[in-house]
């Protein structure tokens, strides 16, 4: 049963840095319809994307260390910070 959340989230973590990576262009390309992000947008973006791709590899180690539950939080955590990013309501 550990195993199996342990590929989910490793899976989903994969899948929102790659939607991460697809829409870029609309929010830091040159294109009519880009929001043309700034710095601190481009540092979150990017962050984001680290930590998708950093998370499962970090877990994996501890996984290997012995420490799975640790790492299950952690294989979990991209995908619920997505989410709440998602949920978050914008500014304007």
């Amino acid at each position: 049963m550990v195993r199996a959340l342990f590929i989910l989230a490793v899976v989903i973590d994969l899948g929102v840095a790659v939607l991460l990576i697809a829409v870029s262009g609309f929010i830091f390309g040159t294109g009519p319809e880009s929001m043309r992000g700034g710095f601190l947008a481009t540092t979150g973006w990017t962050a984001m994307i680290v930590f998708c791709l950093a998370a499962p590899a970090t877990a994996f180690f501890l996984r290997w260390r012995g420490q799975q539950g640790v790492a299950l939080m952690i294989v979990w955590l991209p995908a619920f910070v997505a989410l709440g990013a998602a949920l978050v309501r914008p500014p304007y």
